[in-house]
């Protein structure tokens, strides 16, 4: 693990991770003063369930569900439930201005979805603020997604040659 640590100021969060696609590392920045202009230490470190997490991210191609301005009703927690059975991992696109953040947005939704009857403990699996997109997961799948049994890996079909 390489650790270093420079002054910054205001940091926002006592703790927030960047990540660097091109090098697959975990940039953890926390904040070792709460109060005003202080050092902050950042360690970088190859994780495996990082990139699980990401490997999941980009599984899930496009948002099957968008909430727009009106905000969710029933019957986007039916269409989540109905699509989280078919899928394992669904991306939402939301209108945050209704929601306020996307942690509230994320626990609208999944009240709606055990509301229609989907199963309880449906999972936070990533939200991502700039693209306004929530990944939702079945119940287990963030244990999966550490074990790495998710996403399950891509089987490239073999074209037979006719002789």
């Amino acid at each position: 693990v390489d650790s270093f640590s420079f002054p910054l100021r205001s940091v926002g969060a006592p703790s927030q991770l960047f990540t660097c696609p091109s090098r697959r590392q975990r940039l953890e920045v926390c904040n070792l003063q709460s109060h005003g202009a202080g050092p902050l230490c950042m360690s970088t470190s190859s994780s495996s369930e990082h990139d699980n997490t990401e490997l999941a991210w980009r599984y899930a191609k496009k948002p099957l569900l968008r909430i727009g301005s009106k905000g969710a009703t029933l019957t986007h927690g039916n269409s989540l439930r109905q699509l989280l059975e078919s899928h394992t991992a669904v991306k939402v696109k939301v209108n945050t201005r209704k929601f306020g953040t996307m942690e509230h947005a994320f626990e609208v939704l999944r009240d709606l979805c055990e509301e229609s009857g989907g199963p309880k403990g449906i999972e936070l699996l990533q939200a991502r603020e700039g693209d306004k997109i929530i990944l939702f997961g079945m119940p287990g799948t963030l244990q999966r997604i550490a074990s790495g049994d998710f996403p399950p890996p891509v089987v490239e079909q073999e074209q037979e040659e006719d002789e």
